[in-house]
Formats: structure tokens, sequence, C-alpha cells
């Protein structure tokens, strides 16, 4: 009989030590957290006067992106360096996407200052990146891929439509 309490309360502490909720992990670190400080602002943007011009840059942001993006790892991307005014549709780009010297950068789309991870979903399939455990509520966390347009049922069609209106 003593065996028999002793393998039941062996098992009731094994369940208990397997139902627990898991160790809340820490969410991935951003990277472009390189971006976020003062003092990473003067090597990319230009200063007149004393004062940060944010759309004027000092190298092209396409040189500063693809330090660490490369052409191969970006699979299905807009084109960079388009004139949307030669365009032989009409193409009328909102102030929210800026352009680099009149053409389309990586900047136009993609804003490397955002958060990293959003609660938001960028598109309807999108995996969950982080999911933080407070008690019993868990929150999903997703990566932004640091787009200026998005929404989480559309996807990517706001931020393509923003300049094609007529697709």
């Amino acid at each position: 009989m003593r065996a028999l309490r002793s393998g039941v309360l062996v098992l009731l502490l094994l369940a208990l030590a397997l139902t627990r909720a898991p160790a809340d992990v820490a969410p991935p670190t951003n990277p472009h957290q390189i971006f976020s400080g003062a003092e990473a602002c003067v090597g990319c943007h230009a200063y007149f006067g004393g004062t940060m011009d944010p759309h004027s840059f000092v190298v092209e942001i396409l040189e500063i992106c693809m330090k660490c993006h490369t052409q191969t790892k970006l699979g299905l991307s807009h084109p960079v360096g388009v004139d949307p005014s030669r365009s032989p549709t009409t193409i009328d780009v909102p102030a929210e996407l800026p352009l680099e010297d009149g053409k389309v950068s990586c900047g136009s789309c993609h804003n490397p200052h955002m958060a990293f991870l959003s609660r938001t979903r960028a598109y309807q399939d999108q995996p969950v990146t982080y999911l933080q455990q407070e008690g019993r509520t868990q929150t999903a966390w997703y990566k932004t891929i640091y787009l200026r347009m998005s929404d989480p049922i559309k996807g990517f069609e706001p931020l393509c439509v923003a300049c094609h209106q007529d697709y």
C-alpha cells in the first residue's frame, strides 16, 4: 500500500511538472537595433547647418541595406532606382512612401527605424514570431518586416496599391 501511494505521488508530481506553463522566453533581438541610437544617424543621414535631414543621405539607402540583405536573400522585391515619373502608367507616390532623389529605394516601402515586433500581422498567414506569456494570457507578436503599410487580411496590397492604383 505504501509503494502504491509513493507511485501515485510520483505520478502526480510528474503530471504537475509537465502541465506547468513554459517559462517566458525573451523576444528575438531587433536586427535593426543599430539604427535606433542617435549616434547612428550620422552614418546614413546628411546634416545641413548642424541639423539632420531625414530625407537626405550620405550614401544611397541601397548601399546601406545591401550590407546585410544580399540580392539572393531578398527574393521577390520591388525594383529600386525606378523613377515613377517615367512610368507608362500614372503612378502617384504618396508622401508616406518617400523617394530617394525622385526614385524608389528600399526606404520607400521599408522603414528601418520601426519596431521589430508588432501585435498585428503583416499578412494573413504570417507565423507568430514570439509568444508572450503573462500568467494565463498569451500575446502573439509578429515581425513587422519594417513595412510602411500592410494589412493583416490584405497583406502587402495596401502598400502596392498606394502607388499602383491601376492594378
